[in-house]
């Protein structure tokens, strides 16, 4: 009985052992279908990640490449743009120079000068004037006195207006030649090659004399001066001032003359000068002195151009 009972009882030790090996078995088998999976569901993942790591490189590179044309797209047409630009804003300035005519800058011994002085000494003197009347009035009405910095400065105002005052009392006399007396000199001199100056002046111990329009060929120098009351300067024909030359003629002509002599102090080569009053005996003058000086040479035209910046240098 005994040996049958540990029969019995190994038996069932056996059968236990087995069950346990089973369920350890089903344990483990399950264990690594689970790990399977895991690996499976994150490998899945991982190549999703790559997937997407590539699409999202690739779709970055796609848009830097996008921007980077977009980019070199947009300098080519602003490129092309300022070019056009540039050339439509140098056609327009071609366009307005040549429709101003190509107008320069008024010198001395041009055309218009004598105008423009007297308009740029007037304007500086009534800026001058409001200047001082503006710190006179500044200083009674903020301080009520006259002894303030503003009195000061109204008297240090003072010298440039009255500099400006007298400049402009000098020259407020002056008569330009008319636009069309002008063209009728400027023509006829260009005709005959004569080197021209005009709205020169002068100062003698009395006042400031004018000269209209001055010739100069050579060593001789033609004066065209604004005649004596009753007489015009746009007179075409010499003959009539020519008979009329009396002493009171002779007179004014000369202290023209005189003034203008000016040009030839410490100089050995005296300038031969000429003095008419309207145009008819202008151009006769010019016509005599471009048939004697038909051939320019370069000693010539030095001396042309020294007599000119004499001329220039004489008055205002």
């Amino acid at each position: 009985m005994s040996s049958n009972g540990s029969t019995n009882s190994n038996k069932s030790i056996r059968n236990n052992s087995i069950s346990n090996i089973i369920k350890n078995s089903q344990i483990y088998n399950d264990n690594n279908t689970e790990n399977i999976e895991f690996n499976n569901d994150n490998n899945t993942e991982n190549i999703d990640d790559n997937n997407n790591t590539e699409n999202i490189e690739l779709s970055t590179d796609n848009n830097t490449g996008n921007i980077k044309r977009n980019k070199d797209n947009n300098n080519m047409n602003t490129g092309s743009s300022s070019d056009d630009n540039s050339g439509h804003s140098g056609s327009t300035d071609g366009d307005n120079n040549s429709k101003s005519g190509g107008k320069k800058k008024i010198e001395k011994g041009d055309y218009g000068y004598a105008r423009k002085y007297k308009n740029k000494r007037i304007i500086i003197t009534l800026l001058c004037f409001v200047c001082i009347m503006a710190d006179i009035l500044i200083g009674l009405i903020a301080f009520q006195s006259r002894k303030t910095l503003f009195t000061v400065v109204a008297c240090v105002m003072s010298l440039p207006f009255a500099k400006n005052l007298i400049g402009y009392l000098m020259v407020v006399g002056f008569k330009p030649l008319s636009k069309s007396d002008y063209e009728k000199v400027k023509t006829f001199a260009d005709e005959k090659k004569i080197t021209m100056c005009y709205d020169i002046s002068a100062s003698d111990s009395q006042k400031m004399l004018f000269y209209p329009c001055v010739a100069i060929a050579g060593n001789n120098v033609t004066a065209l001066i604004n005649p004596m009351k009753g007489e015009s300067i746009s007179e075409e024909s010499g003959s009539k001032n020519a008979a009329r030359k009396d002493g009171a003629h002779m007179e004014f002509y000369k202290k023209y003359e005189k003034c203008l002599s000016q040009i030839n102090d410490n100089e050995k080569n005296k300038v031969q000068i000429n003095i008419v009053s309207n145009i008819g005996e202008f151009k006769n003058a010019m016509k005599r002195l471009s048939s004697e000086n038909h051939e320019k040479s370069d000693a010539k035209k030095k001396d042309e151009k020294k007599i000119k910046n004499k001329l220039l240098v004489i008055g205002v």
